[in-house]
């Protein structure tokens, strides 16, 4: 009857007719607008499309052993939440400077290509990164330059086609070890020298590195090394495929699963982004992002979200995990605001950043 239709509707455990496992229901199911579950959500809870008809999630402990928790991989994943981020984004004190806040570098950019790694650079600035120096071939460097005066520039010596020549590794190599963090791959191009480049920086350099869209095609041209040291690599599902090398299908078939295999077989943390981006470390600690919108399906968001990645690193070193689930809640969260601001159809990915002080304000911790 009327009255029961418009009544709210609360699962317990999960909806009656979905699957808990699987993000595709067989049959009829019961959409609700609330659902309670216990110790940890289920991954079709956390995923598209299953996410849409569970309402408002509210996960509770019942004293589950931590034993069984930390050794089954179906509890290790974790939907972001708001109180999540807060311990990053307390007041800085009134004694600040630059210097305490990090140093990022972008190594990016090629002839026609030179806008994506300056929204990296801003993307970096903007989530409170002190000093930004975007490396880039020279040929390019007038643009950069002219986006916000804010931004350095290192000079790149090119190739014949404007992409960085595989000489130059060895100066940013000297250059990032007075650098924070390294943020490698938009624009870049994939041109052989390029290619040697970024494999290098890749295996090199000592400081962490975010490594996304021609930085990912290069690696997957030559095969993802083993690693031990902080890499943190953002692709979209195209770009997991060619790494993974399968069809970009199968990986929006089982994005958690595809996410965990490479990050344990690399050594590298794994960013899949997409509706309910996943955050797969190599210890197998999972997290899905719940924030984002259809307005965010637009040129140079990604490029922006690298930087966010790198500049709340570049902070917080100590804490690059938690830094890199913030920076993924928070580029989520400004796209929500800029389509409630301007429209799915409107918004450009730098709008993404005017939308960042208030997406910010909504972590911080109480005063």
């Amino acid at each position: 009857n009327s009255h029961f239709r418009s009544a709210a509707k609360v699962a317990v455990d999960i909806p009656s007719g979905l699957p808990s496992d699987e993000t595709i229901a067989a049959g009829e199911f019961v959409k609700t607008d609330f659902t309670v579950t216990f110790t940890a959500a289920k991954r079709s809870q956390c995923l598209s499309p299953i996410y849409e008809h569970v309402g408002k999630l509210f996960i509770v402990p019942i004293g589950s052993p931590p034993a069984i928790c930390d050794s089954n991989p179906n509890f290790q994943l974790n939907l972001t939440t708001q109180d999540d981020l807060r311990p990053l984004f307390a007041r800085r004190i009134l004694n600040s400077n630059k210097g305490m806040y990090g140093h990022v570098f972008v190594a990016g950019g090629s002839f026609g290509k030179s806008g994506a790694p300056a929204m990296a650079g801003l993307g970096s600035y903007r989530s409170g990164a002190g000093l930004v120096t975007v490396g880039i071939p020279k040929s390019a460097l007038s643009t950069v330059m002219a986006v916000r005066p804010e931004l350095m520039t290192e000079p790149l010596e090119e190739t014949a086609t404007g992409r960085v020549r595989f000489a130059e590794s060895g100066k940013v190599l000297d250059i990032l070890k007075k650098m924070t963090v390294l943020a490698i791959g938009p624009g870049l191009g994939t041109e052989d020298e390029t290619v040697r480049f970024v494999r290098k920086l890749y295996e090199e350099a000592e400081v962490p590195a975010v490594v996304d869209a021609d930085a990912l095609n290069a690696l997957a041209e030559t095969g993802l090394p083993k690693t031990e040291k902080i890499r943190i690599l953002t692709p979209h599902p195209g770009e997991m495929s060619r790494l993974i090398r399968t069809s970009t299908k199968e990986v929006q078939a089982d994005r958690v699963g595809v996410a965990r295999q490479l990050s344990g077989e690399s050594g590298a943390t794994i960013v899949l982004k997409g509706d309910r981006t996943v955050i797969a470390f190599p210890d197998g600690e999972t997290w899905v992002n719940p924030t984002g919108s259809p307005s965010m399906a637009t040129g140079g968001t990604g490029d922006v979200l690298t930087g966010m990645i790198a500049g709340i690193i570049a902070q917080h070193p100590k804490e690059w995990r938690r830094a890199i689930i913030a920076a993924v809640w928070l580029h989520g969260r400004c796209g929500e605001l800029g389509a409630e601001d301007l429209g799915e159809e409107a918004m450009l990915a730098t709008d993404l950043l005017d939308h960042l002080p208030e997406a910010m304000d909504e972590v911080r911790p109480a005063v």
